[in-house]
Formats: structure tokens, sequence, C-alpha cells
């Protein structure tokens, strides 16, 4: 069977895309993709943060460190690079996640609590593809940084 020239095509982006990833294995330097364990803090401290919400008549402060915790989870998640395409799609799937459970909230929102933080997540969005793709790595937003963080 001839190869066509859209599946040639095909199959050279794909090998381009996986590049990166296979250089990295090859060179014994392979580290788990630290997304997974953003988007995991995140999900832990959403639901400490909810539980909390259902009890916020008895326990105001319990509420408050709750929500400042899955807002520091939040930033993390926002600021970290996947570095591996299942990784940004994992990322990209769990901010859709996020969004149809909670039908009134983004995930990431410009608001006095957070700072900035879609333009931390579309710099992350960005720096990954970029490092896929084998690019130079993008110019940094002016301000990435959370209030709270200090």
């Amino acid at each position: 069977m001839a190869l066509s020239r859209r599946r040639a095509l095909v199959l050279a982006a794909g090998g381009l895309t996986a590049a990166p990833a296979l250089a990295k294995a090859s060179a014994g330097t392979f580290e788990p993709d630290p997304i997974y364990a953003a988007i995991e803090r995140h999900r832990v401290a959403d639901a400490r943060h909810a539980a909390a919400c259902e009890e916020i008549d008895e326990d105001q402060a319990t509420a408050d460190e709750a929500g400042d915790h899955c807002h520091a989870a939040l930033w993390a998640l926002a600021m970290t690079v996947p570095s591996t395409a299942a990784g940004l799609a994992a990322m990209m799937a769990y901010e859709r996640e996020y969004e149809r459970k909670h039908e009134d909230y983004d995930l990431f929102s410009r608001d006095d609590c957070l700072g900035d933080a879609v333009a931390a997540f579309h710099f992350s969005i960005e720096k990954a593809v970029c490092q896929l793709a084998g690019l130079p790595e993008p110019a940094a937003p002016v301000r990435l940084e959370w209030e709270g963080a200090a």
C-alpha cells in the first residue's frame, strides 16, 4: 500500500512533537510530567475547600484557610508547564472538567484574589507547546505572580 502525502505529513508531524520527549527519555533524564501532580493537588484542595464551605457557619477560619490553600494550588497549577503532549492535554481536560462541574465559575479567572491566573495559564500552555515543538521559549508576560504568595 502506497503512503499518501497527507499520511506522510501526519506521521512526520507526530514525530516532531514526540522528538523532545524521546530525546529526554533516551538521554536517561525522563521525569514524570509535573502537571499531573499539580492537577491532583488542586483537585484535593478544591474538594477540601468545598467541604469547608459547607460548614462555614460553624468554622469560618477553617473555610478561609481551605480557600487560601485552594487558591495557592490553583496558582501553582496555572504556573506548571506540562512537559509532555499528554500532560498538556490533561491540563486542558482538567480545565474543562472543572468548568463543567462549577458552571458559574471559571477555573482560571482575572480577579483580585488570584492576580492574573489567566495570563499564567496561557503562558504555561504557550511555553509547553514551544518546548514540545523545539521552538525558543516565549517571553513571559510582565506580571506573573499571585498576590497571596507573599
